[in-house]
């Protein structure tokens, strides 16, 4: 009893459930929103509660910078939530419920363990990640191009008959419903495959499947957002390859202003093509993000203490006259939806964050931990350009940052236990 007690409360066993309950239940069989779905909040919601009542007794909850950064942050946004203009919904308050769980539950998850049982947790999420995602891209990659030729099963044909076009470019998502969905889980698999390659827990054909797979079916599903986080994936382990060594460094810095200067003259080529204002040029390219953007700065600007609430998303709506209710930018959510006290507390959060990164000056000749940093990184960058890290709670870029974002911050070289 009191072993199984000691398992429920562990941190760990929540993440791993949650990761489970998207990977393996929400997202190949596209149950969002339904009952699964309710089933797996209110179970993660109740866990949080009782992994938190735990600690406060057992005194296990320490404030240090991120965390009082954080929990301010989450203060305000119950009170913008309180005192939005309009109805409270039930699903921004179950969001809201789980942004508990990602701060209280996730953050600190690595803050009492070892290097080694780190190492261990990741690895076992790492493999979740990789194998599911992979048998989903070897299903689409080989639906795709032989459905009119071989019989598939009904549930297949049901669950990967998704075809879309983007100015006449077929966009495919295989069984991930969304094209940006395809892109993210396929981003998930190959840093989780780099990960395991740092600690030599993969084969390198496994790890040559897996890449292919994920690197195809992001050609397949057009996602822009995952064609950045590849670039800048690259270019972080170049820059590995490069630290150190003077000559390597010139050479990296000569490649990077090429690439810098090459996307300007391709990004002008494109403009040069189109007739317009700039503005509305710039909007095209982007999928629109810049006119959401714009109208959400325009919103904040009349409510900039308290914000519109917590996932009300009724103005970007009202002015762009489409059903989108999320920026595509958690700088312009926090605002949006929080105001300045909002964005300012995660702001500090992530200036906590850096900072202990850099004071941390062994983390990136850690050959796993460097990895870490990387993960939190990709998935940051992505909610800059989609919906992601607030407001919602299937990404499966969501849950890992989180998660690597409190091992990065509570990094230490020795394996051992900090009580």
């Amino acid at each position: 009893m009191k072993k199984t007690a000691g398992i429920l409360l562990d941190h760990r066993s929540l993440i791993a459930f949650y990761f489970f309950g998207i990977l393996y239940v929400l997202v190949p069989w596209k149950l969002y929103g339904g009952p699964m779905n309710q089933v797996l909040q209110a179970s993660c919601i109740v866990w949080t509660g009782i992994i938190l009542v735990h600690d406060l007794i057992a005194e296990r909850i320490k404030l240090d910078p991120l965390m009082i950064a954080l929990s301010v942050f989450y203060v305000w946004a119950v009170i913008s939530f309180i005192f939005q203009p309009k109805g409270h919904g039930i699903y921004p308050f179950i969001h809201l419920l789980e942004m508990v769980m990602f701060i209280g539950v996730f953050i600190p998850a690595s803050r009492t363990l070892s290097a080694e049982q780190v190492h261990r947790f990741t690895e076992i999420i790492a493999w979740m990640v990789i194998a599911i995602i992979t048998i989903m891209n070897i299903i689409a990659i080989a639906f795709f191009y032989l459905h009119e030729q071989l019989p598939f099963p009904e549930l297949i044909v049901r669950l990967y008959t998704s075809f879309g076009l983007r100015n006449g470019h077929p966009r495919y998502p295989g069984g991930y419903k969304h094209p940006v969905l395809a892109g993210e889980k396929c981003i998930a698999a190959i840093l989780c495959c780099l990960l395991l390659q740092s600690r030599k827990r993969i084969h390198p054909a496994a790890a040559a499947v897996i890449c292919i797979s994920s690197l195809w079916m992001i050609l397949l599903a057009d996602s822009r957002t995952a064609d950045i986080q590849l670039i800048l994936i690259a270019l972080f382990i170049c820059a590995l390859h490069c630290i150190g060594n003077r000559k390597r460094m010139r050479i990296f810095a000569g490649m990077l202003f090429l690439l810098a200067v090459g996307f300007c003259v391709l990004v002008y080529i494109k403009l040069s093509r189109n007739t317009g204002p700039l503005f509305d040029q710039l909007n095209k390219i982007s999928s629109n993000r810049l006119i959401i953007w714009k109208t959400s700065l325009e919103e904040f600007l009349k409510r900039p203490v308290l914000g519109w609430g917590w996932e009300n998303g009724d103005a970007i709506a009202q002015y762009t006259q489409a059903e989108i209710y999320d920026s595509h930018n958690l700088a312009v959510n926090l605002l949006l939806w929080t105001g300045l006290p909002g964005f300012g507390a995660f702001a500090a959060a992530v200036i906590a964050w850096i900072r202990r990164l850099l004071k941390n000056k062994g983390i990136l000749q850690d050959r796993v931990y460097r990895w870490y940093i990387l993960i939190t990184a990709m998935f940051f960058v992505q909610s800059l350009l989609d919906i992601l890290i607030i407001g919602e709670d299937i990404r499966l870029g969501t849950p890992m940052f989180w998660l690597f974002a409190g091992i990065v911050y509570y990094f230490r070289k020795t394996n051992t236990e900090i009580q």
